[in-house]
């Protein structure tokens, strides 16, 4: 289990390099972690607000940014969704995005803690 875990995230961080080179995520339009896919959420100035999509869970997410997306910060949010199609969960967290789109994810499932690592592309 530990080879597979480590495995995951050297892939992650491998394509998550070359994905993103500007300060800005403006262009981007999905992001992945290890158990979600989404598309992203913008404003009228093209800035990330949030993200929806689905998860292994055979579920939906949905993660709402308090302020736009940037780069090199904490960026808090709070999240909601469904686990097995109809079991909801609702959360808080906030994501360390880096430069290159790769980013850090400490957040809670109700009273849960988890962490997690993404990128967007």
């Amino acid at each position: 289990m530990k080879k597979l875990l480590l495995l995951l995230v050297a892939g992650m961080i491998t394509f998550a390099s070359p994905a993103i080179e500007a300060e800005s995520l403006t262009d981007k339009s999905y992001f992945i972690t290890s158990y979600t896919f989404n598309w992203l959420k913008k404003n009228s100035n093209g800035e990330i607000t949030g993200a929806r999509g689905f998860n292994l869970a055979v579920g939906y997410s949905s993660t709402n940014y308090f302020n736009p997306v940037k780069v090199n910060q904490f960026n808090p949010f709070w999240h909601w969704g469904t686990g097995l199609v109809f079991f909801p969960y609702i959360g808080v967290g906030g994501d360390y995005v880096f430069s290159n789109g790769f980013f850090l994810r400490g957040a809670t499932i109700y009273a849960a803690p988890y962490a997690q690592i993404g990128f967007f592309f």
